[in-house]
């Protein structure tokens, strides 16, 4: 008979904490390559498309515009319920919307606010309460949880202060027509 103190059960998932509770866990069958390679087209598909139409504009797209038409579009698959906002914010860009910097604000402040909070939940259940929801491994840590969540943060902050800018621009132009 097996001692049950050096006898650990083996997790019936992969996932961390290992002794989280999964009903009716069933293997990922699909190899990595092929799932890495079907999410690698289908982005690179709404990406292309979403750039490809700023080359269609009457007027040019600037190419810090062209760059948020790519990562608005990709919103709309990765967010579904900002997506809709993210459609608005391309066809402002393409449309050359002055308005779309509102929506664009929104969109984007919703994006660093849900990082902020993934990140920070997970850094508060870990410092206090001791429970960790990423795997302690680089590949785990450093990739999928720092590398795929950060450009939710990184790219959202750029084009806030893109926003800012364009917003404060209008302004002072708006004040310098009014002292004329």
């Amino acid at each position: 008979m097996a001692d049950p103190i050096t006898s650990v059960p083996e997790p019936g998932h992969p996932y961390f904490p290992l002794d989280a509770v999964i009903p009716d866990y069933l293997p990922n069958t699909t190899g990595v390559f092929e799932l890495i390679a079907t999410f690698g087209a289908i982005v690179s598909a709404v990406i292309g498309l979403a750039v490809w139409q700023t080359t269609r504009t009457r007027k040019p797209v600037r190419p810090i515009d062209q760059f948020a038409v790519g990562w608005f579009a990709l919103s709309c698959i990765v967010q579904l319920a900002w997506g809709p906002l993210s459609l608005l914010t391309v066809f402002g860009i393409l449309r050359d919307w002055h308005s779309r910097h509102v929506v664009q604000v929104i969109v984007c402040t919703a994006h660093v606010y849900g990082v902020a909070l993934y990140y920070l939940t997970n850094w508060n259940e870990s410092r206090v309460h001791g429970v960790a929801y990423s795997r302690p491994e680089t590949l785990y840590f450093w990739v999928y949880y720092v590398g795929f969540n950060l450009p939710w943060a990184i790219v959202p902050l750029v084009l806030l202060r893109d926003s800012w800018s364009q917003v404060s621009k209008a302004f002072a132009a708006l004040e310098e027509k009014k002292r004329g």
